[in-house]
């Protein structure tokens, strides 16, 4: 049974109630991992987004019941699957997965759930036992050839939604959705549909965050991988991280207890006393290495002494170029990739970043947001930058701080840095045949002449890595960024929508759509009025732009205008005027011309010439106050673990025009405080018993208006650590 609540209050601004939990949906969920994994449908658009906290009762009912708390890890929009994870104290047993293909009318199956729902329930807090419905198959409903609703005649309630439908050998053959209660018709979906949900393993990595304190103290890197569908193919797996322009260093995770645990120094260990970062720029080329106690003008000196792959070398500056001097502690992230092996041979990758922060006493994940993307300084309201040659592709890396495009004339990539306003820096590709995408902070290059990917720093601007592909044909491309290297743009799908940066909303030409598919705001297409809803580069804010045709004279000309709104209100909150961009009426990829950028305080245009940009100055904060409307948001990640015998923190930060806000902890383990200010502090335990908790932070202003935060909290201690030998170097390969 899956119970999802809510504060009261909060889904109606009527509502005047205090803050307080109330149970607004019961459903149906099914195990399908033995270690904690659940899948149940949601259509209602309760549960929102991904990390939404949910109650899981295992065993209602009965003398084993169990309440655990779970979150949404994985959604599906299109059929409304949700993948459920939580932390059961012993194994479940999962339902095995059946096949359609035997399926037949009149075929008798059987149905699992809570019917009613909570109006079952006989008390707070006591759960009915699950209910068994026998119903026969009166029509297996297909769409274009392909199953895609099993038509039941049990008579079924809400209640039932997410469960299983099994056939006589206990397998999921299907899962309720939706019916019908007065005709006695229940649909269910297919089990193929959910097995497409199911394809992909999980894969979880931790940790999330570093503390820049102790970058060089052992830290424990975790690696999970959950197949659903299969046998773990999983034998072995590797770590592989790098920082700053050392080295990549690779090691073997251990398994222990179900996942792959290593104890690794998140910088390299080097001799005491180095703590500077040196590059060194000749006309031949460069060299990086450490050194100690540089001045900050390095141009009295006519050598330096560096640190190369621990060897000692004195180099003669005199001769250089440019000097780039930088702590080793201004470190923003740590690069990593976990591979997993079955025999030697790979069965899945996964990479990324992870932020390295300031202690938790300066923790502020707003601060550090405005340290990635900052406001770039130019006179006036606009500034154009002409590109060297025409582009024919852009890529977004940074979160939206980089723009780069690639020019195919002149066999380069010109990579424009939002925070400076400019070109900061070329790439020579040596082809005018690539392909082009980026990420945090990493551009991906594919050459199309000879099959090679090269992997490049946006950080240094440095190649990190290239190598052949290992297939011959675009057909067995995988997911993902590298998947978008190789889609046809003339192929691609425009009715995909795209989401804000956490996914809080959708955005498909003239709409706005929930997680779930509902429409937040539709610009309707009226004659010869053309619109488009484009979200920003954070989840608060977004534009809609109108094109009118206008015929004067047998001549047509569009017109542009825009509007920067709110996410959650319809009315807008600024007008953009002159935007500096044309429309010939063929354009479709609006999305690619104009980019809100909140934490710039400006918006990107990219002319139809394709070989300019044009920034235009527009600040959504402000915006947002001289509406004079209320608002509430909480702007901060927090920090999701802690460990054992030592006091968590975390600073709660709002954005909100009202003076006067209130913090309240509505779900916290014992001990757990927040100030009026907003921050949290704990004292944990040294002999806490749990692995995680949960927490929900509610956050109300003057305007009665409301924000929540749901998070858990990992919690660590030493002896939960594999420790490696101690060593200078830790063992490379």
């Amino acid at each position: 049974m899956v119970e999802v609540t809510v504060q009261k209050g909060v889904r109606k601004e009527a509502e005047k109630s205090k803050p307080g939990k109330q149970i607004e949906s019961v459903r149906t969920a099914f195990c399908v991992h033995s270690s904690g994994f659940f899948v149940t449908l949601d259509h209602s658009g309760l549960v929102s987004r991904l990390g939404a906290q949910v109650r899981l009762i295992v065993r209602a009912g009965t003398a084993r019941e169990e309440v655990l708390e779970a979150s949404v890890i994985r959604r599906d929009p299109e059929h409304g699957f949700l993948l459920l994870k939580t932390t059961p104290q012993n194994p479940i047993p999962a339902i095995s997965l059946g096949t359609t293909e035997q399926l037949f009318e009149t075929q008798e199956l059987v149905t699992f759930g809570y019917p009613l729902g909570k109006d079952m329930f006989v008390a707070e807090g006591k759960y009915p036992a699950v209910s068994v419905n026998a119903g026969r198959v009166t029509s297996l409903r297909k769409k274009q050839g392909v199953l895609e609703y099993i038509q039941l005649d049990a008579k079924l309630t809400p209640g039932y939604g997410g469960g299983p439908v099994l056939n006589k050998a206990g397998q999921v053959v299907g899962i309720i959705t939706i019916g019908f209660t007065a005709t006695g018709l229940m649909f269910a979906v297919p089990v193929t549909h959910l097995e497409k949900f199911l394809t992909l393993p999980h894969i979880a990595i931790s940790p999330k965050q570093l503390n820049r304190s102790t970058l060089r103290e052992p830290v424990e890197f975790q690696g999970s991988f959950v197949s659903f569908l299969d046998p773990e193919p999983v034998t072995t797996a590797w770590l592989t991280i790098s920082c700053g322009k050392w080295d990549s260093r690779r090691f073997q995770l251990n398994r222990i207890k179900g996942s792959y645990r290593r104890d690794v120094m998140p910088t390299p260990v080097h001799p005491a006393g180095l703590d500077q970062e040196v590059t060194v720029e000749f006309p031949e080329g460069s060299i990086s290495g450490l050194a100690k106690g540089l001045p900050r003008d390095t141009r009295s000196l006519k050598s330096l002494q560096i640190s190369v792959g621990g060897q000692q070398i004195e180099l003669p500056i005199e001769a250089a170029t440019r000097v780039q001097v930088q702590p080793l502690t201004e470190i923003e992230r740590i690069r990593y990739q976990v591979v997993f092996y079955h025999n030697n041979s790979e069965v899945v990758r996964k990479g990324g970043s992870i932020e390295v922060v300031s202690p938790p006493a300066a923790n502020n994940a707003s601060a550090r947001a405005a340290a990635l993307i900052r406001e770039p300084a130019f006179p006036g309201k606009t500034k154009e930058i002409v590109l060297p040659a025409q582009y024919q592709e852009v890529a977004v890396g940074g979160g939206g701080r980089y723009y780069i495009f690639s020019l195919p004339r002149v066999r380069k990539l010109a990579i424009f840095d939002i925070n400076h306003g400019r070109v900061v820096h070329y790439i020579d590709t040596h082809t005018n045949d690539v392909r082009i995408a980026a990420e945090a902070d990493t551009l991906l290059i594919l050459r199309q002449d000879t099959r090679m990917l090269q992997r490049y720093s946006l950080k240094s601007f440095e190649r990190l890595a290239s190598f052949p592909l290992s297939f011959k044909d675009n057909d067995q491309v995988p997911e993902g960024k590298l998947g978008n290297l190789f889609r046809n743009e003339n192929q691609s799908n425009r009715t995909d929508k795209i989401p804000n940066p956490n996914a809080s909303a959708f955005f498909r030409r003239n709409a706005v759509y929930s997680p779930e598919g509902a429409i937040l705001h539709l610009i309707p297409h009226q004659g010869r009025r053309r619109a488009w809803c484009l979200p920003g580069t954070d989840s608060l804010f977004y534009l809609v732009i109108i094109a009118k045709l206008h015929k004067e004279r047998g001549v047509e000309t569009w017109f542009l205008r825009g509007g920067l709104y709110i996410l959650g209100d319809t009315r807008p909150l600024a007008d953009i005027p002159n935007l500096h961009i044309s429309y010939s009426g063929q354009m479709r990829d609006m999305h690619k011309r104009i980019y809100l950028i909140p934490q710039a305080k400006v918006v990107l245009f990219l002319p139809e010439s394709n070989d300019r940009l044009v920034l235009q100055k527009l600040d959504p904060v402000a915006a947002l106050q001289r509406a004079g409307r209320s608002f509430l948001y909480i702007n901060t990640s927090p920090i999701e673990t802690a460990m054992r015998g030592t006091e968590y923190q975390y600073s709660v930060g709002t954005l909100t025009k009202s003076k006067a806000v209130q913090y309240h902890l509505e779900y916290a383990p014992e001990g757990m405080k927040i100030s009026q200010e907003g921050r949290i502090t704990w004292p944990v335990p040294a002999d806490f018993d749990k692995k995680e908790v949960s927490v929900i932070v509610h956050v109300t202003d003057q305007a009665q208006q409301n924000d929540y935060q749901s998070f858990r909290i990992r919690i660590q201690s030493e002896s939960d650590s594999y420790h490696p030998p101690k060593s200078l170097h830790p063992e490379n390969k």
